[in-house]
């Protein structure tokens, strides 16, 4: 009886929304904060790769009304044998596994696999089998060789494993560098290496066949590979790139994918899948009272995350999914073409549904939950989101907008503070400062010895007064500032100090737009900030410019009025 009303609760609470979208009451206002918060933010959560748009609402009334959820099951044991435990799920976690299969160019029969905790817990077997494998056919320890921007979880494992680890260093857009894998190996020992399928910031994939080409040339050297595709290997197979999470195109192992991700289980999960061979490669562990090989890491194992599993693949399927991932492909594309034309720096990897770029304020990126990183060689501080099945174009539109916003807002103060504060500045003058803030110090740095000669002889002559600051940011962007030299003639740094900074600001990093384009937007909000900018012939002399990359110097009446001397650095 009480089974029955727990059930009837459960069911009408499950389908009872109030007109406000949430859940009714829990009885704990503390809880029912909570929710009303996650609901909130599930609407703008864009940051992270989960999909927020969960199908498990039917299982979860099945789990209840056939009373699963008085049954505390455990999947404990290999459940890829022809007798799994009754009192389990380990039946459908072998189907699970062998729908599976064929999508990561594995043979049904010739597969092992289980349903993991997390993609961590997958990455874990794939270290641990892999390093079992190559120990056990050898008699020693491999190296393990992974991408300096690969998923951290691979780096804490090696060092769980007791494992001798080297980071291999990825080029700008975040994928493993071949010529680095290749000189960075130990040929006396075995290789175990981990492609990315999927960095975690800027959504890079590690170019399989051009690293499997450097593991060739060495071919006594033995080598396990295992692929972390906790995210794109949700959405690959079910592309036409299917053939870049294919064991059979690529050539690896073993492979690692999320639950949690593209296919929306509303809780860690994931697959992991090998061969029988590297299965049968691990050390026995006869378990009696489990009546099993205990070759996995896990002992107690969750059997309601294979029933999840098995419930999408019967109630979303192959041609789902493969709809879902050609609307997260086309909205990623979207994304990326839309911060273009808003002039907002961006940047996405091919395959890939990260967006990354410039990030934006810290209230934008609160609402958003966006994933903060830094490179220097894009700007510094960066945000990306992830494009899952729940950010669409309905929603990208208001989250671009806001940044729009953002952007003439900063370009709005810059105009009206440089009128406030340097009233004999000049569209000109505007132009130089936005200029050194795209560009930095590249334009000015041809001869570093001439350069050095001329700041020494510069500081010769220097006015002991000036009325400009020590230091102010360059342009909207604030990517660099002007350090005026009176900081060498005070002490606050030395001349050396400063020629170092000056020349680092000559690297410049992408924009990720053109200078006429950017030029051609803050002209347009100068003139309406300041009509008295407006000069015809100044205006065709600066886009003439802006059309050629050119730089230009201070109007004579700024440079009169201010007398400026500074070198631009590195904020």
């Amino acid at each position: 009886m009480r089974h029955h009303l727990l059930s009837w609760i459960v069911s009408i609470m499950l389908s009872a929304v109030t007109m406000s979208g949430y859940a009714q009451s829990s009885g704990f206002e503390k809880l029912d904060e909570w929710t009303k918060i996650w609901k909130e933010g599930q609407r703008t959560y864009f940051g992270y790769p989960c999909n927020q748009q969960s199908p498990l609402h039917d299982f979860y009334r099945w789990y209840v009304a056939t009373g699963m959820d008085q049954v505390n099951l455990n999947n404990a044991g290999d459940p890829m044998t022809d007798h799994p435990w009754n009192m389990s799920s380990q039946a459908f976690e072998r189907e699970v596994i062998e729908f599976f299969a064929p999508l990561y160019g594995y043979d049904k029969k010739d597969v092992w696999g289980i349903v993991t905790h997390s993609g961590t817990d997958g990455n874990n077997h794939g270290i641990y089998f892999g390093a079992n494998v190559l120990f056990n056919t050898t008699g020693k320890k491999p190296v393990v060789y992974v991408s300096d921007e690969a998923h951290y979880s691979n780096m804490r494992l090696c060092d769980l494993q007791n494992l001798d680890l080297k980071l291999i260093k990825s080029d700008p857009m975040g994928r493993m560098i071949p010529e680095a894998l290749e000189a960075a190996l130990d040929t006396t020992r075995p290789a175990l290496v981990v492609y990315a399928m999927g960095s975690t910031f800027k959504g890079a994939i590690d170019d399989m066949q051009a690293l499997n080409a450097v593991l060739a040339k060495h071919p006594s050297m033995p080598v396990y590979r295992h692929v972390d595709a906790a995210l794109f290997g949700g959405y690959l197979p079910f592309t036409k790139h299917q053939k870049m999470v294919s064991s059979k195109d690529q050539h690896f192992e073993s492979i690692a994918i999320s639950g949690h991700k593209f296919f929306g289980i509303d809780s860690p999960s994931g697959l992991f899948l090998c061969t029988r061979e590297v299965y049968d490669n691990q050390n026995n562990y006869n378990v009696t009272y489990l009546n099993s090989n205990m070759k996995m890491i896990n002992c107690s194992r969750d059997a309601v995350q294979p029933l999840k599993f098995w419930w999408l693949i019967q109630r979303v399927g192959y041609d789902q999914w493969c709809q879902q991932a050609e609307q997260m492909m086309a909205c990623a594309a979207y994304l990326q073409s839309e911060l273009q034309k808003i002039g907002w720096p961006c940047w996405r990897n091919e395959y890939s549904n990260t967006v990354f770029f410039r990030r934006p304020s810290p209230e934008i990126c609160s609402k958003y939950n966006l994933a903060l990183g830094f490179d220097r060689g894009f700007g510094g501080e960066l945000a990306h989101v992830v494009v899952m099945q729940h950010v669409t174009k309905e929603k990208i539109d208001p989250f671009v907008a806001s940044l729009r916003q953002e952007t003439e807002a900063a370009i709005l103060t810059m105009c009206q503070t440089m009128v406030e504060r340097y009233p004999a500045a000049t569209l000109q003058d505007l132009y130089k400062t936005c200029y050194q803030d795209f560009f930095g110090a590249e334009h000015l740095i041809t001869d570093t010895a001439a350069v050095r000669q001329y700041l020494h002889s510069e500081l010769a002559e220097l006015p002991k007064e000036d009325v400009l600051p020590i230091s102010e940011p360059t342009g909207y962007r604030h990517r660099f500032q002007r350090m005026n030299l009176r900081a060498v003639q005070e002490g606050t740094m030395t001349e050396e100090d400063l020629l170092r900074a000056f020349f680092e600001a000559g690297h410049t990093e992408p924009v990720g737009i053109s200078w006429q384009d950017e030029w051609s937007r803050i002209e347009r909000i100068a003139l309406d900030v300041h009509p008295a900018w407006k000069n015809k012939s100044i205006q065709r002399d600066l886009n003439k410019a802006a059309q050629q990359k050119a730089a230009v110097r201070h109007s004579n009446a700024f440079r009169k009025a201010y007398n400026p001397h500074y070198r631009i650095i590195r904020k």
